[in-house]
């Protein structure tokens, strides 16, 4: 009995099949739902395991040309298979740690990354994802993604679901209440909670970088307040959540205070409209250069994905005199890779795009009467929004105890003393 892509011959002599991309995707959807008779696993088509995986390459005779068959199947990585399980199980389900928690924790140990560098809150979303967390229960899926739009998903009943496909990292029962805690921290999630924060310096700015950093430990400063007393103050995230030993200095500014305060600092600088056009000239440019690199990870995938397409014609013609389908999968193979990795950065920059301009050049301008005026007839997220048309980034240095304010345009640096400077 012939299995695998072999069977693409016994198909094409009753269905012909004129379009050389159809028969790959074919012979694929096939060899996904095809098991080794002496494994028991099913093969795959390629591409990167997840985490906690290793490609098994298994040779597996010759063909009717007298060419070598080689398959593949994932087997148990031997020390990434105990980490990705400590990381699913042990810190996002029994102690249902944060996708930052966990990257933190695992930083701290010293826990290789798959990537090599450090791990991101990025990686292990990608990790947690719900299709992910069912290949770690065995599952195996092709088809999810169209071929012919990258980043886009096909609709699940077009996905081929294979169960049982190859060694399970997590029970049955393990995935349900996995399923179960991401719909639960979902549902308590608050949608858009950073844009509504009061505190207006949290999040990022319009370039998508931190807004307001901690110069001591270079962590991000948090909002905290005390409903006994009725006090807010800004204070660095680290020295709160993490105690001394990720930021030694304990210190929070008044929020009322440095928020009036730095109201009255643009109020001051830019006070006229020649002043406000340069600042969003500048402001475009910074942004022109964020685009230009989102483009140019789009333009190379679009540039891969056609090396692909076009090898995978030549392979073809080459099928016609009788090269065998698994010999395309496998020379596909590394380019499939190489898409793989392109994906990744592209799902990552669709995830957190970037920003537009906050406001049009003419709308910038009708604040030169009085900045503090239209800040306080204005509602939170669209304050939110005029700070960081006027601010680039804010930096507390609890040593010096002042805070270093980056304004628009070329990159002013403008520092204020902090007299009210609390320890806790």
């Amino acid at each position: 009995m012939k299995t695998g892509l072999e069977g693409i011959k016994e198909t094409n002599d009753n269905t012909q099949i004129n379009n050389p991309s159809r028969k790959i995707f074919q012979g694929m959807s096939i060899n996904i739902k095809n098991r080794d008779q002496k494994t028991g696993w099913c093969y795959k088509n390629g591409g990167r395991p997840a985490y906690g995986y290793q490609i098994i390459h298994l040779d597996r005779g010759t063909n009717s040309k007298g060419r070598p068959i080689t398959k593949s199947i994932w087997e148990l990585h031997p020390e990434n298979a105990k980490r990705a399980r400590m990381i699913i199980i042990d810190l996002y389900l029994n102690q249902e740690m944060s996708y930052k928690g966990i990257r933190d924790y695992l930083n701290e140990g010293n826990v290789p990354c798959p990537t090599g560098k450090p791990w991101t809150s990025p990686t292990i979303v990608e990790m947690l994802r719900d299709n992910r967390l069912e290949q770690y229960a065995g599952i195996a899926y092709w088809n999810k993604e169209n071929r012919h739009t990258i980043g886009r998903f096909n609709p699940k009943e077009e996905w081929i679901k294979v169960e049982n496909a190859h060694p399970a990292i997590i029970s049955p029962q393990e995935l349900e209440n996995l399923l179960y805690r991401k719909t639960r921290a979902q549902n308590n999630a608050s949608t858009g909670k950073t844009t509504r924060s009061p505190y207006l310096f949290t999040g990022h700015n319009l370039e998508d970088q931190p807004m307001f950093v901690c110069a001591a430990c270079g962590g991000n400063i948090i909002g905290y307040r005390s409903s006994s007393t009725n006090w807010k103050k800004y204070i660095c995230g680290p020295s709160r959540y993490k105690g001394e030993a990720a930021c030694p200095y304990k210190f929070m500014v008044n929020q009322e205070w440095l928020e009036n305060t730095i109201v009255d600092v643009i109020d001051k600088r830019y006070s006229t409209p020649e002043q406000l056009n340069e600042i969003t000239e500048q402001v475009h440019k910074d942004l022109n250069a964020v685009y230009k690199g989102y483009h140019d990870v789009l333009n190379n995938l679009s540039r891969v994905r056609t090396n692909l397409a076009t090898q995978q014609q030549e392979l073809m013609d080459i099928g016609k005199t009788g090269y065998h389908p698994d010999d395309i999968a496998k020379e596909t193979t590394h380019l499939q890779i190489n898409i793989n990795n392109l994906e990744l950065k592209m799902k990552s920059l669709k995830s957190n795009p970037p920003r537009d301009l906050a406001h049009e050049n003419n709308k910038i301008v009708r604040f030169s009467t009085k900045f503090s005026t239209t800040f306080n007839n204005a509602s939170i997220p669209e304050r939110r929004k005029l700070i960081r048309t006027f601010i680039k980034c804010l930096e507390m240095d609890p040593e010096k105890k002042e805070i270093r304010i980056t304004l628009y345009p070329d990159s002013i640096v403008h520092s204020i003393g902090v007299g009210d400077f609390m320890k806790i």
